[in-house]
């Protein structure tokens, strides 16, 4: 099993040397990645996932100084 962050990370194919899953949504920054190995325990390691928020787009994109704009964020 593969936790990023508490997250767990769904692992689609793995070898004796490598892994791959797909990531599950976390919160943004670097966390450490945690591998347990069924019947061995944890893997022990320096790797980190950074997750990263982007806004691409912001609707409206202008209003009133009155206030009472509710924004979309993408």
């Amino acid at each position: 099993m593969v936790t990023i962050a508490g997250v767990p990370c769904t692992v689609t194919t793995a070898t004796s040397t490598s892994i791959v899953c797909d990531v599950g949504n976390g919160p943004v920054g670097a966390h450490a990645m945690r591998v347990n190995v069924a019947g061995k325990g944890f893997a022990t390691g320096n790797v980190q996932f950074t997750y990263v928020a982007n806004i691409d787009r912001i609707s409206p994109t202008s209003g009133s100084f009155g206030g009472e704009i509710f924004f979309h964020f993408i």
